[in-house]
């Protein structure tokens, strides 16, 4: 753990309930460890602010970009380090570098957030709410600006999936990881046994809750580059719930 209270870092091992059929760890993996990280090192920055305190004020994910240039194997330990950028309006930017046991980059990560009220049901900032966050000078490992991601028509793959109680978490409705999951698991075998998932980038833009039905479409650019186009869909409403780009390589 580092000494400044704008930094922080966590120790994971990769253990075999993290790993996959060729024994490394998956995206999934690597975002739920980014999801540890991340609150752990918010708890600490609220407690620092006073937020803890504030019951009526909750931070929902916006945007997640996962880039990875390899993934650790079972029994690797690994390293991730995280900051937040300085605030700019309502959005909060956290960062993350991922090393392995000896210190080399192996990943990065981006994501953004914003202060949601929970009584008002509407987007706040900080300032607003009185609170200031230390935050780092540090430049962020991914350059972002978060801009829109596109889909197409020509959707190749599609499967519809009902909300189990097993798929919601603390909060009662499904976890950002578990759309990454399902996401993928739309595409052929052979993308996830056999070619590498080099970058994830998604948008997050409304959640689903148990019993809800869900519509999982995929499809490939039509400009090629291995790049894949991924869009989640509530099928009683037609809501979008994410977006999402894939690059693959090998």
């Amino acid at each position: 753990m580092t000494k400044s209270i704008s930094e922080y870092e966590e120790t994971f091992r990769v253990e075999l309930f993290d790993i996959n059929q060729k024994g490394e760890a998956t995206i999934l993996t690597i975002a739920d460890f980014l999801q540890q990280t991340g609150m752990n090192h918010a708890f600490r920055l609220f407690e620092s602010s006073a937020l803890s305190m504030d019951k009526e004020t909750a931070f929902v994910l916006t945007r997640l970009k996962i880039s990875m240039e390899r993934y650790p194997k079972w029994r690797e330990n690994i390293f991730i380090h995280t900051w937040l950028s300085p605030i700019e309006g309502k959005y909060i930017i956290r960062n993350f570098e991922i090393f392995d046991g000896n210190k080399n980059l192996i990943g990065a990560a981006i994501n953004s957030a914003t202060p949601f009220n929970l009584k008002e049901r509407r987007a706040v900032s900080l300032e607003e709410r009185g609170y200031h966050i230390a935050v780092s000078s540090k430049r962020p490992p991914i350059e972002h600006n978060f801009e829109k991601i596109f889909t197409e028509e020509n959707y190749q793959w599609e499967k519809t999936i009902d909300v189990g109680f097993y798929d919601c978490d603390l909060y009662g409705h499904v976890n950002n990881v578990k759309y990454i999951g399902w996401a993928l698991d739309v595409l052929p075998d052979k993308f996830n046994r056999s070619v590498f998932l080099k970058e994830v980038d998604i948008n997050f833009k409304s959640e689903v809750n148990y019993h809800h039905r869900v519509h999982v479409k995929a499809g490939q650019y039509s400009g090629g580059n291995n790049q894949f186009f991924h869009e989640i869909t509530r099928d009683d409403t037609g809501k979008t719930v994410i977006v999402m780009k894939s690059q693959w390589s090998g």
